[in-house]
């Protein structure tokens, strides 16, 4: 009795002297909001973006899809980027990004895959016609990375295609868990594996965060090519078990867990928006989430709980992190807070 009492101290303190950091034993600290942007009638936002003391945030309201907000005057600066299909008009929904380094805007059409850079300071003097426009050919979201832009979307050959700034295909890039590789439906299989992914410039590292399966990879980017560094798994296997025993026609229903669904990078560190529960609960709401912290080499650093919704979110550069949210009565607002 006293060797397998002996054994099994052993192995626990191996564990903790060895084990990865969960989300149940990173540190957790709490949230709390610093200020609400109060001056701001939003339609439904999706999506939000800062630049030069500016709020980005794409927003389908009054056959418009970008609100552009002054911090600084506290207003509405302009709404601009006409609904529709003519000149210049976009398609909705729209995903937004931003150098704030080239000062440019980076809008995906999820609809036509259809890639516009524009010149921030050109939106700002009523100027909508982009710099440039390319076809990422079935994207569904796309990011920049150092040598053009980075999509995810169906495809037959990966989960990303690498292209060019001018459209061109460079690469096919793979990252799907290898049970996934047995759904041969291409549809499915993006429905299953999708997630968020987050792009550091400076470290040239990736991170992939899954919305269903609960994955999140750490890559560096060399080149053309993907190389993982670190993997952590948060996900209950559920996925792998439905795909494993029923092939195909896999639905995603109430009881499926939402892991990731949104992920960032602000200086040296990523940031992950988390829920952990169920997809019912969590279109009911958003509360009692998590935002988890890795550093640029994939380490787990801590995690942060907040008690109000948070849809999406951007760094700004006095330290800040401004976001998206939900009032009670469920209008939407803007909010910050800082993960200091």
């Amino acid at each position: 009795m006293r060797k397998i009492l002996y054994f099994i101290c052993c192995l626990l303190i191996l564990s903790a002297c060895t084990g990865k950091k969960t989300i149940e034993t990173v540190p957790e600290y709490p949230i709390s909001i610093k200020k609400k942007v109060t001056n701001i009638f939003l339609g439904r936002p999706s999506e939000i973006a800062y630049m030069d003391s500016f709020l980005l945030i794409s927003d389908n309201m009054n056959e418009t899809l970008l609100d552009i907000y002054d911090l600084k005057g506290d207003s509405m600066f302009s709404r601009v980027l006409n609904v529709g299909q003519g000149p210049d008009e976009l398609l909705s929904p729209i995903t937004v990004e931003v150098s704030e380094e080239e000062r440019e805007l980076y809008i995906l059409q999820r609809q036509n895959s259809q890639m516009n850079t524009y010149s921030f300071y050109d939106l700002m003097q009523g100027t909508f016609h982009p710099q440039k426009s390319v076809n990422l050919q079935d994207a569904d979201r796309a990011i920049a990375v150092c040598n053009g832009f980075l999509a995810s979307g169906f495809y037959e050959d990966g989960t990303f295609h690498l292209f060019d700034t001018s459209g061109k295909n460079l690469a096919s890039i793979d990252i799907y868990p290898s049970y996934m590789q047995e759904l041969k439906d291409i549809y499915e299989k993006y429905k299953l594996g999708q997630g968020y992914f987050a792009y550091n410039q400076n470290s040239h590292v990736l991170v992939f965060a899954s919305y269903f399966t609960g994955d999140v990879f750490f890559y560096s980017m060399e080149g053309n090519q993907l190389f993982q560094q670190k993997h952590f798994s948060f996900g209950d296997g559920k996925i792998e078990r439905k795909i494993e025993s029923l092939k195909n026609n896999i639905n995603i229903e109430g009881d499926n867990i939402v892991y990731s669904y949104g992920a960032y990078t602000a200086g040296n560190y990523f940031y992950i928006l988390y829920s952990g529960r169920t997809l019912k609960e969590e279109q009911s709401s958003k509360k009692g989430n998590y935002i988890l912290k890795f550093d640029l080499k994939g380490n787990f650093i801590c995690k942060y709980k907040h008690d109000f919704p948070v849809i999406d979110m951007c760094f700004a550069d006095n330290g800040d992190f401004y976001a998206i949210s939900q009032s009670e009565n469920l209008e939407y607002t803007i909010i910050t807070f800082s993960l200091d």
